[in-house]
């Protein structure tokens, strides 16, 4: 009897064990499948999100291209396209970057891209574009104003604004300015217009004044229409055209034709002649201002 309730009693606590484990290896072979399916809901979920996305996103387009051409048959169809200013634009791209067509639908004309192909071209400095229901497209250019013609280190000629914005390189444009001031130096365009500002307070010397070099970004060499070269000083300008202009008047230095005047000095002008030899170098003493 012993014996027996002993190997029963064993097999009970045998049998408890197993179903112990049992119930542990269910419980985590649950909780896998529960980590799984809800790891497949979530991609289910994301594919179906993104599918709708895309369709609702053919939707809109198709009902806007829908709207679009409604209108277009009840009257808001683009009939004419008006251009106002850029008579030097270039007609050719112009057309290019308007790129419209007669009988499109006007609500589907992109007026800021259009705006953004213009004001690249060259002669344009601003661009409005506008639509006028139900058929019109106005189209406004504003052109940049030639000021001076540059010529670049590597020989290339701009025709530049005062604020020194390139506005073309086209050599047949530029030949219709041949009065225009001719620009040398690397940074000429960014300080020519007031330099030049600054010479024009002197019209006789202004007023015959061809080509302006900027000197290693420093100074100004003035070449006149005879091509006589009036080397300036770095800095106090106004003083020495001024002295220039006084000396002028009473010996009628550029009437002579000169190859030079030297300007830097502030109590005298140097002259050099055609032939460039030391005889040929003039020296003129400036009075100085009287002090009080």
């Amino acid at each position: 009897m012993r014996s027996r309730t002993a190997t029963t009693s064993k097999r009970k606590t045998k049998k408890s064990s197993t179903r112990t484990r049992s119930s542990s290896d269910f419980v985590m072979f649950f909780k896998r499948r529960v980590k799984l399916f809800s790891f497949l809901i979530v991609i289910i979920i994301a594919i179906g999100f993104f599918q709708m996305s895309a369709a609702s996103g053919r939707f809109f387009s198709t009902a806007k291209e829908g709207f679009h051409s409604y209108t277009a048959n009840h009257g808001f169809a683009l009939r004419d396209v008006i251009v106002k200013g850029g008579e030097r634009v270039d007609r050719f791209l112009l057309e290019e970057a308007v790129r419209l067509d007669r009988g499109m639908p006007i609500l589907s004309v992109d007026i800021n891209d259009i705006q953004e192909q213009i004001v690249v071209l060259d002669w344009v400095d601003s661009v409005r574009v506008r639509r006028v229901l139900p058929d019109r497209i106005f189209v406004e250019i504003t052109e940049l104003e030639p000021y001076a013609v540059w010529h670049s280190p590597e020989g290339v000629q701009v025709l530049i604004d005062r604020d020194g914005v390139a506005i073309t390189f086209n050599p047949e444009d530029i030949s219709d300015f041949p009065d225009l001031i001719r620009l040398r130096g690397m940074a000429a365009p960014n300080y020519a217009e007031a330099f030049l500002l600054e010479v024009s307070q002197y019209p006789e010397i202004y007023d015959n004044v061809v080509e302006a070099k900027f000197i290693n970004e420093r100074r100004w060499t003035l070449v006149m229409k005879g091509g006589t070269q009036i080397l300036l000083p770095q800095e106090n300008i106004d003083l020495a055209l001024e002295s220039f202009e006084t000396a002028n008047a009473q010996q009628k230095i550029l009437e002579k034709n000169p190859a030079g005047i030297d300007l830097r000095q502030t109590d005298r002008i140097i002259i050099t002649n055609r032939d460039n030899v030391e005889s040929d170098v003039q020296t003129i003493p400036l009075q100085k201002p009287e002090t009080l």
